[in-house]
């Protein structure tokens, strides 16, 4: 503003002198004038229009005051390192004030923070603060960022699910990234917990941090930073006796533990996946079924010796029955035991599972068990006494014989149960528990290798109840079930999907089951329907709402004509025909014989052959005969004539003979209700007509509305014509004057250059009467010196003189000025 007033000031001090130097030409210095002081008054009053941009207003607290979470909300960068140092474990979350995920997420960090506030402190910082360092110094794409930091290791961000529970597990397991082992107990539960799990061996006398400790507490950070859902667990064994339980004896060493009984799905999956009866999947296969029984057994176990024989009875296909004798042949005691082939050693026979039986390796278990004969011979035992022993083929392969000692009438009685189911009889030795194996129905499908076996493969996903739960609810899950697990089969193509049965305990025969009856040619399994809920106050309405399980008995119903409407919560004309079917159900609503009902198909399925492509779409199922039920013409307007129509011409026997096999009495009555429906028909048609009435008036009014907005809208564009040429005028106008300003500057610029000369004339003239008055004086005087004033002269010698005087002087005078 300063520098355009001095510039101003500037240009004026210039014209001035112009203006004085053109004292002379007045007419031109008042032009001048004006027209530099045009021209300085828009160039100041266009420089003054800028593009003003208001400040935003300085950020407030996110969090509230109270909050234990401390709020950076200046974008204070420089304090979150400050803070970081002073706790062991730091939680910053990056937010954005109009975020919607920050809004939702600030309730949950501040309950996780008032849990924890005592061991993890809980900052929040302003990243969107345009002069706030986090804004200028990180680069962030999304909101919010949540930043973990334990002690100096950081930032571990949070990606998981941005919940309460989630978070605050998170933070537990960001706290204590190792579990410390110092009983067989917490092993075990590690162990059959946890997949995959990392167990270390360190011994802590001799220093607070043994090598190789800070390592693993590193790596569980780093796999905490991959994955937040904690995959890997890490854990270290600080006992001696009880690492030795996994065979580790030297501190230091890292053991990898692997567990797949993760989910009663993995077991599923594997089979239904492992087409080439691949060896290393049936070791998994068996460890996990291993361990499952071995978790069964351990929950049920008990001591009395009635219920060990069970576990001799088990029919397996890879096991063999061996009866030795006591050394006394007077003795009335035997020792059985159950010979199987086993490839993880600590596994009782009745869990081992494999699919078949080598002969081969059972004749090499045999030959290897005889030759250990003795250490079996005394036994005294009534529980049940296991041992494993290698083969003396192979020294990978291990053999489990598990025994017991029975009486001579225990023995008698297994022998007459084996020769009944079996049919063999044998005095000399127990049946082998091969030929009491139950004949294997081949019509039966095998869930192992069945994805390579049939057209209809499956994928398998997982989806966590606690977030996701909405989905099931939407597939048919019962919405207020305590236990929250859930499992069906979409069948994408077909649209359609069948859910196990949700009364049934959700296990892994049951998830075989439904796989194998879906993956049958001719499915048993039943489309699974969705309903939506209905109270039963609504039976009495005038339309009726139907749903999927009262489809069946109300549109079905063979005594009732049901006109039905298929309608959608967002669907807009359906919305539109609620008048005229609640004026159709209130003709109908004293005839028994008809049914005015409604479905919402977006809550309930129904059977594809009921299922329409369109809405809203109106199906009429006549008395009788339902298989003859008509769609609503979609070319006829929807009114209530219209549809009374269509109501009549489809149940006219009905209306035809209304008094078929009937007495006085009922034709009296019926007679009645003819009347009634016959005053209730006009009423209802002097209505209508009233209501005709009024719209004629209503679309009489609309019209000479209508009119007027045209008039009006033809006004508007008169003006609007007129307004474009005034337009066109003033542009015009406006060139015109751009003419006369040009024209004007230029005869400025060619008057101010003639003035300039003009000047230099007037200087030139100045000089030259200033030289000649000087001339002339210096004449005078040189006349008075030459003819003093006292001596008179006579009249003709002066007239004389004088002319003489004049003609010498005149060219003297031509000559001198020439040269001046």
């Amino acid at each position: 503003m300063l520098r355009l007033q001095r510039e101003l000031k500037r240009q004026c001090v210039c014209a001035s002198n112009a203006v004085a130097q053109m004292a002379r030409r007045p007419e031109f210095v008042c032009g001048a004038i004006a027209v530099i002081c045009t021209l300085l008054t828009l160039r100041f009053a266009l420089s003054r229009a800028k593009d003003v941009v208001k400040m935003p207003p300085p950020p407030v607290r996110f969090f509230s005051p109270n909050s234990p979470v401390i709020d950076l909300y200046m974008g204070q960068l420089d304090q979150v390192e400050r803070y970081c140092h002073i706790s062991e474990v730091s939680v910053v979350l990056f937010y954005a004030p109009w975020c919607g995920e920050s809004i939702s997420v600030k309730g949950e960090i501040d309950q996780v923070a008032r849990k924890l506030r005592k061991q993890v402190l809980f900052l929040a910082v302003n990243c969107w603060w345009h002069q706030g360092k986090c804004r200028k110094q990180m680069n962030l794409f999304y909101y919010p960022v949540i930043h973990l930091y334990q002690r100096r290791f950081g930032p571990i961000e949070y990606k998981g699910p941005l919940t309460a529970a989630y978070i605050h597990n998170f933070i537990r397991r960001v706290m204590s990234p190792l579990q410390y082992i110092a009983t067989h107990s917490i092993l075990l539960d590690f162990l059959s917990h946890y997949e995959p799990g990392v167990l270390g061996y360190f011994e802590f006398n001799a220093s607070p941090q043994p090598p190789g400790y800070l390592t693993l507490y590193i790596s569980a950070l780093h796999a905490l930073k991959r994955d937040h859902h904690g995959t890997i667990r890490f854990g270290v064994i600080t006992s001696k006796q009880v690492a030795k339980e996994i065979s580790v004896t030297k501190p230091g060493t890292i053991y990898m533990h692997r567990h797949f009984n993760s989910s009663l799905i993995t077991e599923v999956v594997l089979k239904y996946h492992n087409c080439n009866n691949s060896k290393s999947v049936q070791h998994i296969l068996q460890y996990m079924e291993q361990t499952e029984q071995a978790d069964r057994e351990d929950q049920s176990s008990d001591s009395s010796p009635h219920a060990v024989e069970p576990f001799f009875q088990t029919l397996k296909s890879c096991c063999n029955t061996v009866v030795l004798p006591q050394w006394h042949s007077i003795t009335q005691t035997h020792n059985i035991c159950e010979l199987c082939i086993n490839q993880t050693v600590g596994i009782r026979p009745s869990v081992v599972h494999i699919p078949e039986c080598n002969f081969m390796e059972m004749e090499a278990a045999l030959d290897s068990f005889y030759l250990r004969e003795q250490m079996f011979f005394h036994l005294q035992s009534s529980t049940v006494e296991c041992s494993n022993f290698l083969s003396y083929y192979s020294p990978f392969n291990y053999y489990t014989a598990c025994c017991r000692t029975f009486s001579n009438s225990f023995k008698s009685e297994l022998f007459s149960n084996a020769e009944h189911k079996s049919g063999v009889i044998s005095h000399s030795s127990l049946p082998h528990i091969e030929d009491r194996a139950p004949i294997l129905d081949h019509s039966q499908i095998r869930i192992t290798g069945l994805s390579c076996n049939t057209n209809k493969t499956l994928n398998f996903y997982m989806l966590d109840s606690n977030l996701h739960w909405r989905f099931a609810t939407r597939l048919g899950a019962n919405e207020s079930a305590q236990v929250q697990e859930f499992a069906t089969i979409v069948d994408l193509w077909h649209e359609v999907h069948y859910v196990l049965d949700q009364k049934q305990l959700l296990d892994k025969s049951s998830i075989e089951n439904i796989i194998k009856n879906y993956s049958r040619t001719y499915s048993p399994l039943n489309r699974h329907l969705i309903a939506g809920s209905k109270s039963q106050t609504q039976e009495e309405y005038l339309i009726a709402e139907v749903t999927t399980q009262t489809f069946d008995r109300i549109v079905l119903d063979t005594e009732k004509n049901v006109l039905l409407l298929y309608y959608t919560q967002w669907c807009g004309f359906c919305t539109v025909l609620n008048h005229v079917f609640i004026q159709v159900a209130r003709l109908f609503h004293v005839n028994d014989g008809i049914i005015i009902a409604r479905i919402n198909v977006a809550k309930n399925d129904l059977p594809w052959e009921y299922m329409v492509d369109r809405f809203p779409t109106i199906l009429f199922f006549p008395s009788n005969r339902k298989d003859w039920s008509v769609k609503y013409p979609e070319d006829l307007p929807l009114t209530v004539p219209n549809l009374v129509r269509f109501i009549l011409l489809h149940s006219s026997q009905l209306v035809r003979d209304p008094f078929r096999a009937c007495n006085p009495d009922c034709i009296q009555k019926a007679a009645g209700l003819q009347k009634d429906r016959i005053i209730q028909l006009e009423s209802e048609i002097e209505r209508l007509r009233a209501e005709m009435q009024a719209l004629h008036q209503a679309e009489k009014q609309l019209a000479s509305q209508l009119s007027v907005t045209r008039q009006e809208e033809h006004q508007l564009k008169l003006h609007n014509y007129a307004l474009q040429e005034q337009n066109e005028e003033l542009k015009h106008h406006n060139e015109k004057l751009q003419e006369l300003y040009n024209q004007r500057n230029a005869e400025l610029a060619e008057t101010a250059e003639k003035l300039g000369e003009i000047v230099t004339v007037s200087e030139k003239l100045l000089n030259e009467n200033i030289l000649l008055k000087t001339y002339m004086a210096s004449i005078e005087e040189l006349e008075e010196n030459t003819y003093p004033s006292s001596t008179p002269l006579p009249i003709e010698d002066s007239g004389l003189t004088s002319t003489c005087s004049e003609n010498d002087a005149e060219p003297f005078s031509n000559s001198d000025t020439s040269a001046l």
